[in-house]
């Protein structure tokens, strides 16, 4: 999907009225005709602070201004410094230009990434329904794809343009996405708030975006190592708390509860690690 400016020039700017999905605010947005007329299916609009309230949110409509959905975002700034720190060289791993990664983000919203995301990070499969996708979209797309994980995740998922494609013949652990939906894992569309501030920078028009995704998945990469390098041989139960405070001073950031649960999830589903872990009243995260 196009993820455009408020302010775009446009020769004919259509009036859509928003609502935000935090506090129900609303306001009238004028978007530009030609802008939203290029996008192959839905388009995302990025709504920052200020505009119509103190959130930040997303907004989703179609070719014909209609909205199709709303996207709450909830951006972690407490991890910027450390991100921005990590080694990286994005012309060693990638041939991705900016027209590649404008294209990118125009094939899908948000939200799909979102997805698509969750599902490489948790070890799930994917099937991706799009019909609007021609076999060098999907060379784009998979060339991403494999760029942001950079051998780190696993990277399962299948593009297929058949939209009857019959849910009995998804395999274990797979995620079927179509449009804005998902099927076949129950339950997989929530919690996505640590995913969805992730992708919602990647979308955000600044410079070195792909560079700051990658940057994204390397550091939880790197916290989740730390946490089994750490306490996976440990026989006796582990506080939460134990585990969160060495995690801070290794990577000298705080953590919230949402992120580090999310850590959790990962070394539970991807690396497939149970740790002995225990919450008590004073302790609990």
């Amino acid at each position: 999907m196009k993820n455009f400016e408020l302010d775009e020039d446009s020769d004919v700017k259509i009036k859509v009225s928003i609502i935000c999905p935090n506090c129900k605010k609303e306001k009238d947005l004028f978007i530009g005709l030609n802008a939203i007329k290029v996008s192959k299916t839905l388009t995302t609009v990025s709504i920052p602070p200020g505009f119509c309230c103190e959130h930040h949110f997303q907004v989703y409509l179609d070719k014909n201004f209609h909205i199709r959905g709303y996207q709450k975002v909830d951006i972690l700034l407490d991890d910027i410094k450390l991100i921005d720190g990590l080694d990286y060289d994005l012309s060693k791993i990638s041939s991705l230009d900016e027209k590649e990664i404008k294209l990118i983000k125009n094939f899908f919203p948000t939200i799909v990434y979102v997805y698509i995301f969750k599902a490489i990070l948790l070890k799930k499969n994917v099937i991706l329904i799009s019909e609007e996708l021609d076999n060098e979209d999907k060379k784009t797309l998979t060339k991403f794809l494999d760029t942001v994980t950079n051998d780190l995740f696993e990277c399962n998922v299948k593009i297929i343009n058949d939209k009857s494609f019959e849910l009995n013949k998804l395999m274990d652990n797979t995620i079927l996405i179509q449009g804005l939906k998902t099927k076949g894992i129950k339950n997989f569309n929530k919690n996505l708030k640590i995913i969805n501030s992730i992708i919602a920078e990647f979308y955000e028009k600044k410079e070195k975006t792909l560079p700051r995704l990658n940057k994204r998945i390397k550091l939880i990469h790197k916290e989740a190592n730390f946490i089994i390098d750490t306490f996976s041989m440990k026989e006796e139960s582990i506080n939460k708390m134990e585990i969160k405070d060495l995690l801070e001073k290794q990577f000298l950031k705080n953590y919230n509860k949402d992120y580090f649960d999310f850590l959790l999830d990962v070394i539970n589903e991807y690396f497939k690690i149970k740790l002995n872990i225990y919450s008590d009243i004073m302790g609990a995260i």
